[in-house]
């Protein structure tokens, strides 16, 4: 395999795993924000509190701040692939 192919299949991978894992990181973190905020209003009796509440809140937002990262690294690394080693050869242009 070139290191052409290596470095298209790597961005491959790497766009997927985002797409994968990102978003199901942020569905849980939003979950249990929920239940941190719902216990220390309602207090069903969970064990979450306050200080609970705002590191899922601080978790959060470094998830979405990581989201953008990660798609602002993965356009620059397709950006470095395709001007070193050329078109991915399996991305159709529609």
């Amino acid at each position: 395999m070139s290191l052409g192919s290596f470095a298209h299949k790597m961005a491959r991978f790497n766009r997927g795993y985002g797409r994968i894992f990102i978003p199901i990181w942020l569905a849980f973190v939003g979950f249990f924000t929920i239940a941190a905020v719902a216990d220390s209003i309602l207090e069903f009796g969970w064990g979450y509190d306050w200080n609970d509440v705002k590191i899922c809140l601080i978790m959060l937002g470094c998830g979405i701040v990581f989201w953008f990262v990660w798609q602002g690294g993965l356009r620059l690394s397709e950006w470095f692939n395709e001007t070193m080693f050329g078109p991915d050869p399996t991305k159709n242009d529609d």
